[in-house]
């Protein structure tokens, strides 16, 4: 199969081009500390302030031992 030639231009004649953009998604990435942090809640958009738990995790439990085992 043999492909054609694209048409001839014409005097005059304009390329008309059209750009569509998306616009990009919005990611909030905020680091939050051991101080408190007031704030927006994006669900709501209620004037929040946030908090800070610990909690032991199971890694911290496995150094543990590990340590009372070697030290």
């Amino acid at each position: 199969m043999q492909q054609q030639p694209p048409p001839p231009a014409y005097p005059g004649q304009t390329a008309t081009h059209t750009v569509v953009y998306q616009p990009a998604p919005m990611i909030h990435a905020v680091v939050y500390r051991e101080s408190p942090v007031r704030t927006k809640c994006p669900s709501c958009q209620a004037d929040i302030v946030t908090s800070t738990t610990y909690e032991t995790g199971t890694f911290t439990w496995v150094i543990c031992l590990v340590l009372a085992f070697f030290g």
